[in-house]
């Protein structure tokens, strides 16, 4: 046998009968206010307020549900189904797509109730540079990114306006450098990131690259394939985002196949070096 007490407006409503659950009645006693027997309505609801509708897939996950889910009466205990949880309350997906998150909630009586949420995560749009890969020190260049987003030289933080950073080769050291931006965009707001390398030259110490090479597919899933006018030794050298050699490799004849099912997803450079010392740089993407 249950007591149990319910308090409105001075009114306290008291009954020894066994308390009913959500949606039910019981009879009770309203001792304050002369003998009689009277019915009553027991809710005990799970109130779910201001959960995110949209998150990002690079988010700050795990996200804590609990600050957004109260149940009453206090007391009793609360948990957390559906798919993305990584622990009591913690959302963490996986992937995008729409998941559905359910709160139970059991008073100290027995009585359950429960409130769903359905958060969907989203992917970043795709953040480009628009930039050159190769920068001669004789020229100024000039990097865009979404308004408002940022730009890293080699990791220091450019100043810009409107999405607009400048670049002076001649500042630089020769060689490779890496390009990093990030832009909130997109309609849910979400920080798209992307990196890429570029190659600081002088432009009196380069001989000009006269054989024309075809590299194709580009992006490439497992290999590229290089096709040439003529005939002639290439040496072939692949650089990734940090500007570290990740691959060499020589073509001899006209048409060359390169191997690149090993290496990560992302932007590479493609460093052509022909018999006679003259160079090109092409950038290619890996799926």
């Amino acid at each position: 046998m249950y007591l149990y007490e319910y308090v409105e407006d001075s009114t306290h409503i008291i009954t020894t009968d066994p308390i009913a659950c959500y949606g039910q009645e019981f009879a009770v006693q309203a001792l304050s206010i002369g003998e009689g027997t009277y019915s009553w309505q027991v809710d005990h609801p799970v109130l779910v307020s201001d959960i995110p509708e949209h998150l990002c897939v690079n988010g700050a996950f795990p996200l804590d549900l609990s600050p957004y889910t109260s149940a009453t009466p206090p007391g009793g205990h609360l948990s957390y189904t559906g798919d993305g949880l990584s622990g009591y309350g913690q959302f963490s997906p996986a992937t995008s797509g729409a998941y559905t998150i359910c709160m139970n909630y059991t008073d100290a009586l027995g009585c359950t109730d429960r409130d769903t949420a359905v958060i969907q995560v989203v992917d970043p749009e795709p953040l480009v540079l628009e930039t050159d890969t190769v920068m001669f020190t004789d020229s100024t260049y000039h990097v865009t990114v979404p308004a408002g987003g940022i730009l890293l030289l080699d990791g220091v933080e450019l100043e810009g306006a409107g999405g607009e950073f400048t670049i002076e080769p001649a500042q630089l050291a020769l060689g490779y450098h890496t390009l990093h931006g990030e832009a909130v965009q997109g309609d849910y707001d979400c920080l798209s990131e992307c990196d890429d390398t570029v190659n600081v030259v002088d432009r009196t110490s380069i001989r000009e690259f006269d054989i024309s090479v075809a590299i194709y597919p580009n992006p490439a899933t497992t290999a590229l394939t290089l096709t040439s006018t003529e005939p002639q030794e290439i040496d072939l050298h692949l650089i990734d985002i940090t500007g570290k050699v990740v691959k060499t490799d020589r073509m001899s004849a006209q048409t060359h196949t390169l191997d690149v099912s090993d290496l990560s997803s992302g932007v590479y450079l493609l460093r052509l070096v022909s018999a006679t010392g003259a160079s090109k740089t092409v950038r290619v993407v890996k799926r």
